[in-house]
């Protein structure tokens, strides 16, 4: 599916999102991180450990 322009101008400015996972015990772990667009993909910035 391709963005649409609203969303494309969205993704195109400085972002951060909340990304959400859930531990092994079952708790849930929240990361802040930067996103950016690519083409029709979302890349997130990740860092080793986190």
């Amino acid at each position: 599916m391709a963005f649409n322009k609203r969303t494309r101008k969205l993704l195109d400015g400085k972002n951060f999102a909340t990304i959400a996972t859930l531990n092994r015990d079952g708790g849930p772990q929240t990361s802040v991180v930067w996103i950016a667009r690519d083409g029709d993909a979302v890349l997130f910035s990740t860092t080793a450990g986190r």
